[in-house]
């Protein structure tokens, strides 16, 4: 899918869930957040259908208009377990699943996060590839690393007095 090669939270939940409303706001801030670094929010409701053999489009769309979800929904019914199976199972909710960039299930979550517990669930993810270089400047050893302090941008940071052995 589009979502190949991105880090993405997996999130089942459902409009009755009280849980699953409160961390809503958190999920919307993480992925607009980390979305540029190759991150997305997926949310995907259990909602039953509203009409036999549909999806429950109207009552999940109005829904995540009215919260302003702006990252990708999917509907999980009326396929009841199809979606839940490709996860294991997801015995409550919320449940949040970690994949990575090799679509792996990292990380499991039951219950409602915020997004400080999101942000450092995903993180190691997201940035498990960030170089290092080392040099010489004359009589120093420069050490340079990009750092993701303010994560809105990556900025570079240097070490210059490392004396002895390290």
């Amino acid at each position: 899918g589009s979502f190949a090669g991105d880090v993405r939270l997996v999130n089942f939940w459902a409009t009755w869930c009280g849980p699953c409303i409160v961390e809503i706001p958190d999920l919307i801030e993480v992925h607009n957040k980390y979305q540029q670094f190759g991150f997305s929010v997926i949310g995907i409701s259990i909602d039953n259908a509203t009409s036999p053999g549909q999806p429950p489009l109207d009552l999940v769309g109005n829904f995540a208009a009215q919260y302003g979800m702006n990252y990708p929904v999917v509907m999980s019914r009326p396929g009841f377990g199809e979606v839940e199976s490709q996860y294991g199972s997801v015995a409550a909710i919320p449940t949040t699943f970690v994949v990575d960039r090799n679509n792996n299930i990292v990380r499991t979550v039951v219950g409602s996060r915020d997004q400080a517990f999101f942000e450092a669930l995903v993180k190691p993810f997201l940035f498990d590839n960030v170089g290092l270089s080392v040099r010489r400047e004359g009589v120093e050893t420069v050490i340079q690393w990009s750092s993701l302090a303010g994560v809105v941008n990556a900025q570079l940071e240097s070490a210059s007095e490392a004396n002895g052995t390290w």
